[in-house]
């Protein structure tokens, strides 16, 4: 327990680092995040089980057993659109997943690029129960950028991830656990963009080739209610700098989540995202779904905005 609270104040230290020397916001801009997601800080580490979750790491639903479809939308700011379609199937040989990316902006100065398609493809497996392995291929097709000239980009990810209970046996007595302590404990690594991405004068990568570390875990559950917290630190190849996400979440009844996140190391994005959730999963089982919502503020040519995004992930 007190190496836990150690290792969570030393993330907090080192995002006062990392803040003096922030990413710029196209490189954090690869649209597709699902909005549970940015409610957290943009961390991710295991995932919630939603298609999007592959974008920042592909091992996330190497143990889905469902097919999983999620539409996101919504608006940075006042100009910038961005909007994402997901499709997760599984198979014999492991979890197939597609998302489908896009995102527009009307005015070619701002921080992302004119307009950008992107598809990204993953695979997912079970190594052991404990142990998950992801692999994805990324294209991106910037048709408008700020000096209106179109580019190509094709790189890959890899993913892994390693959780305390996953077997039936260890997920049944954990249900059994309550109180406070360190629950249902994740780890997660992955590295991402790695090849040819776009990129022109003025402008780093987009999106930026890094590398992800995360940890999450429960630190307090009862019958109904249940705390959730999670970190990653990003390492970004362009430029070798780092960005800090964290984020909490309150469960009632796994099925009603309030979420709240920081981040630390985004040129242009505020520190505090916000968000909700509604997911019917866990009652519905087969039929269920999950309906999130973020909120993000922004700091963008010297004006004050705030992002809403919506995402919905259903069983089918």
């Amino acid at each position: 327990m007190k190496r836990g609270i150690i290792s969570i104040i030393g993330l907090f230290v080192l995002s006062g680092y990392i803040a003096a020397d922030p990413l710029p916001g196209a490189a954090w801009h690869m649209t597709g995040f699902g909005a549970s997601a940015l409610a957290s800080g943009g961390a991710v580490v295991q995932g919630r089980g939603t298609p999007a979750d592959a974008i920042a790491n592909p091992a996330a639903l190497a143990a889905s057993e469902q097919t999983l479809l999620e539409l996101t939308g919504g608006a940075f700011g006042t100009d910038d659109i961005i909007s994402g379609l997901g499709l997760s199937l599984p198979t014999s040989r492991g979890i197939l997943t597609f998302n489908g990316l896009w995102s527009t902006t009307e005015e070619s100065t701002n921080l992302l690029a004119g307009t950008a398609l992107g598809l990204r493809t993953s695979f997912s497996k079970l190594i052991t129960p404990h142990f998950h392995f992801g692999f994805g291929l990324n294209l991106v097709h910037v048709l408008r950028s700020p000096d209106d000239e179109a580019r190509l980009g094709i790189a890959a990810d890899l993913g892994f991830i390693i959780l305390q209970n996953a077997t039936a046996g260890e997920k049944k007595e954990s249900a059994l656990e309550s109180g406070f302590g360190i629950f249902d404990i994740a780890f997660g690594l992955s590295f991402n963009n790695l090849g040819v991405n776009p990129s022109w004068d003025g402008w780093e990568q987009h999106p930026d080739a890094r590398t992800a570390s995360g940890i999450s875990f429960t630190f307090f559950k009862s019958e109904y209610l249940r705390l959730d917290t999670l970190h990653d630190i990003t390492l970004s190849f362009d430029g070798f700098r780092m960005r800090y996400s964290g984020g909490l979440g309150i469960g009632l009844f796994e099925s009603i989540w309030l979420r709240s996140g920081l981040m630390f190391g985004n040129h242009g994005m505020g520190n505090v995202t916000l968000g909700a959730s509604i997911d019917l999963r866990h009652l519905f089982g087969d039929t269920g779904f999950d309906l999130s919502w973020a909120w993000v503020p922004l700091d963008w040519n010297g004006r004050d905005q705030y992002s809403h995004i919506l995402s919905l992930s259903m069983v089918l």
